[in-house]
């Protein structure tokens, strides 16, 4: 099912939504900790206003959802609110822990029954070599964000 869409409008229109949620939830925000998020918010807003006035100006209208499979894209985006309640309630390095490995798993398998001579094999080396770059970059977004940043990570039940 095609859908002809003007994206940068969507894209716009989708912001501004990110931006009012967000926006709204600020109240929970310390003031040493809510300069980052807000100056966030600020860029989502100012690049939001930007994409609207261009979706006015250029009218540029495209199909989208031509490729792919659509019970995957849900599945993407459901796994991706998943990790985000259980961030609430685990932690994000457990959360992290838990989703990531899961989401590489189920998107690999995918693209191996749709595009088989071009996935990668998922062999115990390429397993082990996945987990440690996943491992790395949820360290990585952890000490960034905790320690250099100072934006406090839900801790749950660890760390």
């Amino acid at each position: 099912m095609l859908k002809r869409v003007n994206t940068d409008l969507m894209a716009g229109l989708t912001g501004f939504a990110f931006f009012a949620i967000f926006w709204l939830a600020r109240e929970d925000w310390r003031p040493s900790s809510a300069m980052w998020p807000e100056s966030i918010l600020m860029a989502i807003a100012v690049i939001s206003t930007l994409l609207i006035a261009r979706a006015a100006i250029k009218r540029e209208v495209f199909e989208i959802f031509e490729e792919g499979s659509r019970l995957r894209m849900v599945g993407a985006g459901g796994g991706l609110a998943l990790w985000g309640i259980g961030v609430h309630y685990l932690g994000f390095v457990v959360a992290s822990a838990i989703m990531f490995p899961i989401m590489a798993w189920l998107l690999t398998r995918a693209e191996q029954r749709t595009s088989p001579e071009v996935a990668p094999d998922l062999t115990v080396k390429a397993r082990v070599i996945w987990i440690a770059i996943i491992a790395f970059e949820i360290g990585l977004l952890y000490v960034v964000f905790s320690r250099i940043l100072l934006v406090p990570l839900p801790k749950g039940i660890a760390f």
